[in-house]
């Protein structure tokens, strides 16, 4: 009888509560909690709430117990975060694959959810599927998680956020550095995904050999609304964004630094997918094969996307594509209009094809004068036009491109933007010309003005300081009421 009321009470009590079910989950309060999950294989299907900023300092080497550790053994249950921060995860190890707070998880219902990573740590060798949070994500989401700082070092299949993805990854992001001195496959969020990634960015450092990507070294899955800031560099296949696309990626945009010696693109080193609605702004640099968006496109389709970033240095540069292949390889309703430096197969769009497809597709002759559209042939759809004509729709429209649905354009000022680029302006630029000012801040003041009327059915009462008069307060005031309310 004492031993049955032993291992009831010992049940009651487990981590800081719950019962791990997803009404009443276990609940984690401190670093002991923590570390205990990874004890019992039997709580991997549970649920969990973390309740406190946990500092995770005290396990040092190998100390921390990773929560599922591979394919027999994963995670499939749910941690909620809860808002709260894990600080100074750190493992050191050189002999086991599926690193992370997580190492394995794989379930459909399985989910990690609103956490924060603060200054993680991990060296691991020549091990594989390595992420702060996860190392591979089999099954299930992550949502809404993040990783601050930190480094991520070792030979392969390193992420800033998660190793290997096949499932989905949405509102996340990572600014650590990733190193893989020796390796392939380092990516500034996720190293290989095969799943879906959303409303995702990076801004960290990534380095590495092979397959290296601002956000993810290797594509075959879906990465839709991300970006990524982070500085790229080292050998080859190199992309701001993605190191080599077998996937589809759209609406996506990449402006960090990529400098390396072959296939280095703005967006993607090595394009065998679908790219569509993307654009850099990045400053790429190198030795061969080096485009503003791409490094190569072989076999791949690229479709509404532009660079406006610089290409400098070494042979086979564009403003686009430094490579574009046979195979049915397509470049349509791009544009480039971005500065390139003299070399061998140099071109304004596209620096050496080998029978590609194109669609309508321009380069700026303005800035660009000495080139041609392509560095070793001539496409009648790939046309040079002076930058007072790209910046005028009429160039466009007669080129049947879509400015209802994909693009915008403020005449005389910018080139074509996309319409998804403008929750990324700065708050307040509503109207040409580009920049916020006294234009944009008449009109959303006005807009306020009207919807604040229409609701109280009183468009007279505009004296919102009331100091007996309409003035510039006013405007101020419901300027930034109706800011708020976007």
């Amino acid at each position: 009888m004492l031993a049955i009321s032993f291992f009831a009470l010992s049940a009651e009590a487990k981590y800081g509560g719950g019962t791990g079910e997803p009404n009443n989950p276990y609940l984690i309060f401190n670093a002991d909690h923590m570390n205990t999950i990874g004890i019992d294989p039997n709580d991997w299907d549970k649920h969990f709430r973390l309740m406190a900023d946990i500092d995770l300092s005290a396990f040092t080497g190998t100390e921390f117990n990773i929560i599922g550790i591979d394919y027999e053994n994963p995670f499939t249950g749910v941690f909620d975060g809860n808002g709260h921060t894990i600080f100074n995860f750190s493992f050191t190890s050189t002999g086991r694959d599926y690193i992370g707070l997580f190492g394995y998880v794989s379930d459909p219902n399985a989910e990690i959810k609103d956490l924060r990573l603060i200054d993680p740590n991990l060296d691991v060798g020549i091990a594989w599927h390595i992420g702060p949070l996860v190392g591979q994500l089999s099954g299930g989401t992550i949502a809404n998680c993040c990783v601050e700082g930190g480094s991520i070092s070792g030979l392969d299949g390193l992420g800033g956020l998660v190793g290997v993805n096949a499932g989905t990854i949405t509102d996340c992001s990572s600014s650590a550095i990733v190193s893989g001195e020796f390796g392939v496959c380092i990516g500034g969020l996720v190293a290989s995904n095969d799943g879906t990634i959303t409303n995702c960015y990076s801004s960290g450092g990534v380095y590495g050999v092979s397959d290296v990507g601002g956000l993810v070294a290797f594509n075959g899955g879906t990465i839709s609304n991300c970006y990524s800031a982070a500085s790229v560099s080292y050998i080859q296949i190199m992309g701001g964004l993605v190191g080599t696309n077998y996937g589809t990626i759209t609406c996506c945009y990449s402006s960090g630094d990529v400098s390396g010696c072959m296939a280095i693109g703005g967006l993607v080193g090595c394009n065998e997918g679908t790219i569509t609605n993307c654009y850099t702004a990045t400053s790429v640099s190198g030795t061969y094969d080096m485009g503003g968006l791409a490094g190569m496109n072989h076999q791949g389709t690229i479709i509404n996307c532009y660079s406006v970033g610089s290409v400098s240095v070494g042979n086979g540069v564009a403003g686009l594509s430094a490579y574009n292949s046979s195979h049915n390889a397509t470049i349509s309703n791009c544009y480039a209009p971005g500065g390139v430096s003299e070399s061998h197969d140099i071109g304004g769009l596209v620096g050496d094809d080998s029978g590609g497809l194109y669609t309508k597709s321009f380069w700026d002759n303005t800035v660009n004068s000495s080139l041609t559209g392509i560095g070793n042939t001539t496409d009648p759809n790939v046309i040079g036009e002076s930058t007072t004509n790209m910046q005028t729709q009429s160039t466009f429209t007669d080129a049947r491109w879509d400015f209802v649905n994909i693009w915008d354009i403020c005449e005389g000022t910018n080139y074509p933007k996309f319409l998804w680029h403008l929750w990324q302006i700065p708050v307040g630029d509503f109207l040409c010309p580009n920049g916020v000012n006294f234009f944009d801040f008449s009109f959303f003041a006005s807009q306020w003005g009207e919807e604040n009327c229409a609701a109280s059915n009183d468009c007279d009462g505009r004296d919102l300081d009331l100091l007996g008069s309409v003035d510039i307060k006013d405007l101020r005031i419901f300027a930034d009421n109706w800011l708020a309310g976007l």
